[in-house]
């Protein structure tokens, strides 16, 4: 994985009037440490700045980062939380990612993100396949169900958000054996 490192450097530059001014820039590296990091901020502006002073170096947490060729050159931090269940507390929580992407704009970004990182259902139809078809499984148990529907959607009960899991899931499995535990009857009635 990649260390990232923000270098903020301050140039001098001629304003309109002649004077000079005191311009702030922000650069980021992929560095094995600071001193590389420096190193490599050093070889990237002197030749266009050779009078250039290093107000700033830190080392940035970054899953990823992302550059899309779209010649957007604005860049956005995002922040996906991923929910997990730790096993130690009985607890799930919440597992920050920071990632950066170039956009044009914050919708165009969430579409980079989703298109980068793909949608849950994805992920699980993948998974399922692998299960059922690859390895030929006929029938899948899964445990705490429930959690789907610990928080609260917008605009959807628990009952509808578990109901919904449920249905994906059975289109998943198709006619395959389906045990659920700890799922709630009403919303399982009918699907496992």
């Amino acid at each position: 994985m990649a260390t990232w490192y923000l270098a903020k450097i301050s140039v001098q530059q001629l304003d309109e009037k002649g004077n000079n001014k005191a311009i702030s820039q922000s650069y980021l590296f992929d560095a094995v440490s600071y001193t590389d990091a420096e190193a490599r901020v050093t070889a990237y502006v002197a030749p266009e700045n050779p009078g250039f002073t290093l107000i700033g170096l830190t080392k940035l947490k970054l899953s990823e980062v992302f550059f899309i060729e779209n010649n957007a050159e604005t860049w956005f931090k995002v922040k996906v939380q991923y929910i997990v269940y730790d096993e130690k507390s009985q607890k799930e929580k919440l597992v920050p990612f920071m990632f950066l992407i170039n956009a044009e704009n914050i919708k165009a970004c969430y579409g980079h993100m989703v298109e980068k990182l793909g949608e849950v259902q994805d992920y699980l139809t993948g998974v399922f396949h692998t299960v059922l078809q690859t390895w030929g499984f006929d029938m899948v148990k899964l445990d705490f169900l429930y959690a789907v529907a610990v928080l609260p959607r917008p605009n959807k009960t628990r009952g509808q958000v578990m109901s919904d899991a449920l249905n994906f899931i059975r289109r998943l499995v198709g006619d395959k054996m389906l045990l659920a535990c700890g799922v709630p009857l009403g919303s399982a009635f009918g699907l496992v």
